[in-house]
């Protein structure tokens, strides 16, 4: 925990090109990849998702095309037992 600990706290600042890490957390069983971006670099490419999909919604609504017709939400349940069942299949030659 403290080598992780280090690891995430070492990030350089959001102003320099390395406010990325990479991890592996190797365990005796099974492993776990972490990626760890500073919020600085992703939440411009949410805010413009977000913006696109309610100027989307509105122009239907003002066109009179009524609202536009959204996907279902996801299960996150049945996500995780997906990502679960293919990496478990995985092999050493994966």
């Amino acid at each position: 925990p403290e080598q992780w600990q280090d690891h995430l706290l070492g990030t350089p600042s959001p102003l320099e090109w390395e406010c990325f890490r990479f991890a592996v957390i190797q365990r005796d069983d099974h492993f776990t990849v972490c990626i760890s971006v500073d919020h600085l670099h992703v939440d411009p490419m949410f805010i413009g998702s977000v913006f696109w999909e309610i100027r989307a919604m509105y122009n239907a609504l003002m066109d009179g095309d009524g609202p536009i017709a959204l996907p279902p939400a996801g299960s996150y349940t049945d996500y995780c037992l997906r990502e679960r069942a293919h990496t478990c299949a995985l092999t050493l030659q994966s």
